[in-house]
């Protein structure tokens, strides 16, 4: 029963972040695009989400954009060996992005020791 109320609420709790992220004006948007991590069915799944700030710069001149972040899982389900894969425009989302996705917290699961993941940011006006 406890076990219950317990996933009950980190569920809400989950919706609520997503929520605040959408009414912030940006969103996040996860994008495991490794073939074996696919195949295997599974995507990493965040369960402490640390909202970034958005740029001073982007707000100035208007610009969204996102930051597709490489990544490893550890045993405690924080993000390890983290590398920018791509991001757009140029670098102007890509500290935000890193200052705050090392905070985050995944499920732990093995097969995120051995595969690469990837996740992206997106930044909306």
């Amino acid at each position: 029963m406890k076990k219950s109320i317990l996933n009950y609420l980190v569920a809400a709790l989950s919706m609520l972040l997503l929520a605040s992220c959408a009414s912030n004006g940006y969103k996040l948007e996860n994008s495991v695009n490794t073939e074996n991590l696919r195949m295997a069915g599974r995507d990493p799944i965040p369960h402490v989400i640390v909202q970034p700030g958005y740029p001073r710069k982007a707000i100035e001149e208007k610009l969204s954009g996102w930051v597709r972040l490489e990544f490893f899982i550890d045993d405690n389900g924080v993000p390890v060996d983290i590398k920018v894969a791509e991001s757009h425009p140029g670098d102007v989302f890509v500290k935000s992005a890193l200052s705050v996705f090392k905070h985050w917290k995944f499920k732990s699961e093995p097969i995120f020791k051995e595969k690469l993941a990837t996740y992206t940011l997106e930044y909306q006006q």
